[in-house]
This record gives structure tokens, sequence and C-alpha cells, in this order.
């Protein structure tokens, strides 16, 4: 990507790879050390994360027993894996977005509801 000129990679990280269930009290130790490692490579050639908190890939362990967004306990979840995600790597980053293409999830949510 450097030898191509970029100097912002656009990354989402992958909520189960942190907290498998979703909703664990722990993250996965193994899990922020592959996102380490892709920071590292980041800095290592100039190049700046903009980081996304999450892409549809919702745990499906959460979607099961809450049935997707529309349970606060999945809001819950998510402020739990943002807190962790936000205390352990955060100053690894300095751009990043809670959730993509964010227009597509009000249109989801108008939709599930309508």
């Amino acid at each position: 990507m450097a030898d191509m000129g970029f100097d912002v990679f656009r990354l989402s990280m992958n909520w189960s790879r942190i907290l498998p269930n979703g909703d664990d009290e722990k993250p996965n130790e193994e899990g922020l050390a592959f996102y380490d490692k892709v920071f590292d490579e980041c800095a290592k050639y100039g190049i700046q994360p903009l980081v996304t908190l999450s892409h549809y890939e919702t745990p499906l362990s959460l979607i099961t027993r809450f049935g997707g967004w529309k349970d606060r306990r999945l809001i819950d979840a998510f402020v739990h894996y943002s807190d962790i995600v936000m205390n352990t790597t955060r100053e690894r980053f300095v751009t990043g977005l809670p959730l993509t293409k964010l227009m597509r999830w009000i249109w989801l949510h108008i939709w599930a509801v309508a």
C-alpha cells in the first residue's frame, strides 16, 4: 500500500475476534495482539489506520440470544466492546467510526421497524 502512495488504511475490527461470544467479560488477548500487529505494520510504512468498530459482523451468539439490534442488551454489548477497543488500542489510531456505512444502518433500522 505504501508503494502505491496510500497513507490511510481503512479497516474494520472484528467484534468476535476481540470478544468471541460478543459480550465476554475479558477480551481475547490473541485478538488484540492481531490488531497490534496490523497497527505496527501500518506505522512501519507511515500509514494511518482508519478504524471501523463494526462492519455488519455482529457475533452470532448475540444475534441468537438477543435477536439483533432491536434488543437493548445488544446495544449494551456493543458499548462494552467499544470500551474495550478504545481502552486497549485507541492510542494506535487517530480516526475511528463506530459503524461502517452509517446511512445504510439508518436505512436498515427504518426498514426493520416499519
